[in-house]
């Protein structure tokens, strides 16, 4: 019985959890405003005199830094992977070197993905928060 209790609850804290979103942007407080939340945002900046972001704010400079550091470690890892399928294909049959290959190899692509996943990540919140 207590195990069906302590599913129950974490199946109602999942959903809860997994609702939130969906309650804090349900919509404008400001029904003679035809605004997004976005761009309330936006133009809650512009009243409180906050000046806009030019090429050389420090928002940008760490967008482009991040963006840089990003693309400079899938590129490390994508050559990782090629190295690594090169020693597997040189290993002539030496079970260890093999093994190393691809061991070499699988953790490259959990890095490569990894990666990806927060160049994707990086890459909506730039375009969505600070590029807009």
């Amino acid at each position: 019985m207590k195990k069906i209790i302590k599913e129950l609850a974490t199946l109602g804290c999942l959903l809860v959890v997994l609702m939130l979103p969906f309650f804090v942007f349900a919509g404008t407080t400001n029904w003679d405003s035809p605004l997004s939340t976005l761009e309330q945002i936006a133009s809650g900046g512009e009243r409180a005199a906050f000046a806009p972001a030019d090429e050389t704010s420090l928002s940008k400079i760490i967008g482009v830094a991040i963006g840089a550091v990003l693309s400079l470690l899938g590129v490390i890892f994508i050559i990782l992977i090629i190295s690594a399928g090169f020693k597997w294909m040189t290993a002539n049959g030496n079970d260890e070197a093999i093994t190393k290959a691809k061991s070499t190899m699988t953790q490259a692509i959990i890095g490569l993905v990894i990666v990806l996943s927060a160049y994707a990540l990086w890459a909506f919140i730039s375009s969505t928060l600070l590029y807009s």
